[in-house]
């Protein structure tokens, strides 16, 4: 890998190498089966600390990436992310979502509250300045959450706010896997909130639509939606 790996800055330091070792593997630049250098290798390489590298590798396994072998090292386990989130399948979260949030989106754009508009308003604005990736993942799932009472359906928040947790676990591996994805994700969600604002349901499951396979889409070929079911974003 000598070459390869590009010193980090110290503020995002986890995210910046769980990146560029993200990248590395996906790209086939580090081939399946292969040991991943040392933990001081690697430090040494990136200029960071030994447990920004931990954290890093932590991360990788997450995402199904790499797998450690006691003794012998981390090596590289898959090319494409396959993480599972607290016992199902990222799929299994991905199909649910689509189910129950594309045609919830287009209920909040019929009776979602000039207050409830307002509070998806201040999330997606606290998203645009948020740089801490879990506190984004927890921004993302509250956006959700609020979206799902502007539904004006108990149940549909019952529903959504029981994922609540599997929401944010996702939105974390996904930031992990893609660094450019915040972005994105960012203007995605300003997108449904316009739909909102313009009282346009079809343009409301549109932007949801876009939303959650653009999400998927970072995790993975597998997770794009089946035909007639809009793009991957």
């Amino acid at each position: 890998m000598e070459g390869l790996i590009q010193p980090v800055r110290r503020s995002q330091a986890v995210d910046e190498v769980t990146h560029q070792l993200v990248r590395l593997i996906t790209t086939g630049q580090v081939e399946e089966g292969e040991r991943l250098p040392s933990e001081h290798e690697l430090s040494t390489a990136f200029g960071v600390s030994r447990p920004v590298i931990r954290e890093a590798l932590r991360g990788l396994r997450s995402l199904g990436l790499v797998v450690s072998r006691a003794g012998s090292g981390t090596y590289v386990a898959n090319r494409v992310p396959h993480p599972v989130l607290l016992g199902y399948e990222v799929e299994e979260l991905h199909e649910v979502r689509l189910l129950i949030e594309v045609p919830g989106a287009a209920m909040a754009a019929r009776r979602g509250s000039e207050e409830q508009l307002a509070e998806l308003r201040g999330l997606v604005e606290q998203m645009v300045d948020c740089e801490d990736r879990r506190v984004y993942a927890e921004l993302d799932a509250a956006f959700h959450i609020a979206l799902a009472r502007c539904s004006g359906n108990s149940l549909q928040v019952r529903l959504v706010g029981d994922l609540q947790e599997l929401i944010v676990e996702n939105s974390d591996l996904v930031l992990l896997a893609d660094g450019a994805r915040r972005a994105r994700a960012t203007s995605e969600h300003r997108e449904i909130l316009n739909a909102l604002l313009e009282r346009d349901e079809a343009a409301a499951e549109a932007a949801m639509l876009r939303h959650l396979s653009g999400a998927s889409a970072s995790l993975g070929p597998q997770l794009n939606p089946s035909p007639g079911q809009g793009d991957a974003g």
